[in-house]
């Protein structure tokens, strides 16, 4: 498997914009505090104009964990939309100036 240089995460708790800029997506975890909260992520700067990759749905007062192998190409930048109820979502990607993996 390919090694991605220079990936980043960021812990968010509220409705982000990720990136503006293109970006490939790794991974998300999600953290809530009552069953069925959850966060949809779109490709795009904002739910209104972005399109929806996926909406996910944490368990109980424990965490999910979604990984994207290969990562989601995000061609106009990474937008999340959290639930009431989730404490925090950790989304793991890489900028579009370090999107070629080492050995590709």
């Amino acid at each position: 498997m390919a090694k991605w240089p220079k990936s980043t995460a960021i812990v968010v708790a509220a409705d982000t914009l990720i990136t503006s800029h293109p970006a490939w997506l790794h991974s998300l975890i999600i953290t809530d505090s009552v069953a069925g909260a959850g966060a949809t992520v779109y490709e795009g700067q904002d739910a209104t104009s972005g399109r929806q990759i996926a909406h996910f749905h944490g368990p109980n007062n424990d965490s999910f964990q979604a990984v994207f192998d290969p990562p989601l190409w995000c061609e106009r930048g990474i937008y999340v939309d959290l639930e009431a109820n989730v404490d925090h979502l950790v989304i793991h990607y890489t900028p579009q100036s370090l999107n070629r993996p080492e050995g590709d």
